[in-house]
This record gives C-alpha cells, sequence and structure tokens, in this order.
C-alpha cells in the first residue's frame, strides 16, 4: 500500500482522547503527536512503551476519513 503525504498515523489514549508523542508525553493535539508509517510501527511502540487502552488512528485523504483500532 502507497502512503500519501495526506495519511496520518497516530496513537490516542481512549479515556482522555490525547496523542501519544514519542518519549511518553500525551498532547491534545494530532497535529503535535507523533506520526508513524505503519499499524505494525505503531503496534510495536505501544508494546514497547506498555501502551493499553489506546486507539490507533489512520487519518487518509484531504475528506479526513479516518479508521479506528483498538488496543487493549
Amino acid at each position: 500500500m502507497q502512503t500519501t503525504r495526506n495519511t496520518m498515523r497516530v496513537i490516542r489514549d481512549k479515556a482522555t482522547g490525547r496523542y501519544f508523542v514519542k518519549g511518553g508525553r500525551w498532547v491534545g493535539s494530532p497535529g503535535s503527536a507523533t506520526k508513524y508509517n505503519s499499524l505494525a510501527e505503531m503496534d510495536t511502540v505501544c508494546r514497547r512503551s506498555g501502551l493499553t487502552d489506546v486507539e490507533l488512528i489512520l487519518e487518509t485523504g484531504e475528506e479526513r476519513t479516518s479508521g479506528v483500532l483498538t488496543k487493549r
């Protein structure tokens, strides 16, 4: 699957709605969050960082079509 410039993959805390930043910080804006290249990379970060009850968010295209995967 080819990734376009308009694709954004971020990790969001399900309870707070805040977005993950590399190093363990959380921010309120997806634009300030760490962006990932693949769901596999996001899964690895979650496991290594001990993140649970998070959502793996994929937004793509100009109309910001979204997909949400919940990781427990």
